[in-house]
């Protein structure tokens, strides 16, 4: 959805593509959590360049997820580590994870090899707890026919 939303906007309007850029970092209501304070530290080890497939997803977790994340929760350090293997055989040595470091010194790892973006979020928010944001707590800028609440919708329809 939120690249099918970006796709969908005007070339010519920067303006509009700049908002529909913040209103990506802001998140849905599926994809803004809220972790609470025991994490303290979100590191992603990830390629300097995708050259192998099974990297993709976690790629795409640190350019659309990741944001998000980082937009509800400013009291965690979000830190991307990017390893630039000299040779083709470092690529199978560099872990590809998400590292999740908590207040009691303790340290989850979520291995990202071959997975989606939305696994690698849903492990992440599964490990940590993570709460839902809800609606009325994600800022909207500019609100597109299908981005209406529901009581607006409901009235539409009747």
């Amino acid at each position: 959805m939120i690249k099918d939303l970006a796709q969908a906007l005007p070339r010519h309007n920067k303006l509009l593509r700049q908002i529909t850029r913040l209103n990506i970092i802001a998140g849905t209501p599926e994809t803004a959590f809220k972790f609470g304070p025991e994490l303290k530290k979100l590191e992603v080890v990830i390629y300097s360049k995708n050259i192998l497939a099974h990297g993709a997803g976690l790629k795409k977790f640190w350019k659309l997820n990741l944001p998000t994340l980082k937009f509800h929760n400013d009291d965690v350090d979000f830190v991307v580590t990017r390893v630039r293997p000299t040779k083709r055989e470092d690529f199978d040595k560099i872990p590809l994870e998400v590292r999740l470091h908590q207040e009691n010194g303790k340290m989850q790892k979520v291995d990202c090899t071959n997975k989606d973006n939305e696994s690698i979020l849903r492990e992440v928010v599964e490990m940590m707890n993570a709460k839902l944001v809800a609606e009325k707590d994600i800022p909207t800028l500019y609100r597109y026919e299908h981005q209406k609440p529901v009581a607006e919708a409901e009235a539409e329809a009747l």
